[in-house]
């Protein structure tokens, strides 16, 4: 097929929405619940002994209770309504910067599909749910918020010098259907400043999974991870901004 005919019609099928209704969210959401209370049950002693210890081992331990959470969210308490399929270049083995389009939600949770030792930068509201929020603290995720570049550098350059990747969503809040919005400077900056591969990741497919009112659809959610881009590669150009708008191009060329 020749690559015009392949990009329209990869374009008409990411335009075909999903149908968003009550009848479809409750056997979901029941589905969720059930894999949720049952997270809980299992996470319980882990995490109450994660915090009778040190910030170091605690937040270690918080971070690998999340990776289990989310993977048996994306893998189980949405299977078999919504499938979700990596694709694309090779994570990087060591620790990186990520950067994510955000068009849902639940992006957060398809950040476990790295299968890695991960904090992310995160809008202020997930940090202010009750349990959530308490546990995403202590295993050392950035309310980017209601801190300045430099207290993000310095809490960035600690995680990856151990070993702890980062994971931004640099277009700041959900975009759903609508256009990829423009990016923020601060995740291009902290990989160009700190000299550590910067990978692009693009999610298509969940735009309305779930919609604005939170109402679910069965679908496809494919995560297109695309070439890393090394430091020495990164010094090519002038600076964050121009770094940035060639990996939003690259997101765009893949329908992000």
């Amino acid at each position: 097929m020749p690559p015009s005919t392949q990009n329209k019609s990869t374009n008409q099928k990411s335009s075909v929405q999903p149908r968003n209704s009550l009848a479809i969210s409750i056997p979901i959401y029941l589905w969720m619940g059930l894999w949720t209370a049952l997270m809980f049950l299992l996470e319980a002693l882990p995490f109450l002994v994660g915090l009778c210890l040190p910030p170091k081992p605690r937040g270690a331990i918080m971070r690998r209770l999340a990776l289990f959470w989310g993977m048996a969210t994306i893998h189980l308490a949405v299977w078999p309504w919504i499938r979700i399929h990596r694709i694309g270049a090779a994570i990087v083995p060591g620790p990186a910067i990520y950067v994510f389009n955000h068009r849902s939600a639940f992006d957060a949770f398809l950040a476990a599909t790295l299968a890695k030792d991960l904090v992310q930068g995160v809008n202020g509201w997930p940090m202010r749910l009750p349990l959530l929020g308490f546990a995403a603290r202590q295993a050392g995720y950035l309310d980017i918020t209601c801190m300045t570049h430099e207290e993000i550098q310095m809490r960035a350059k600690e995680c990856l010098s151990q070993g702890i990747s980062m994971v931004f969503f640099p277009e700041g809040h959900r975009s759903g259907d609508a256009p990829l919005q423009p990016f923020r400077s601060g995740a291009f900056r902290l990989a160009r400043d700190l000299g550590v591969p910067l990978q692009p990741i693009v999610i298509t497919g969940n735009e309305r999974i779930p919609d604005l009112h939170f109402r679910m659809a069965t679908g496809r959610i494919r995560i297109d991870v695309l070439p890393a881009i090394p430091p020495e590669e990164q010094a090519n150009f002038t600076n964050a901004f121009t770094l940035k708008q060639h990996v939003r191009k690259l997101m765009l060329e893949h329908n992000a």
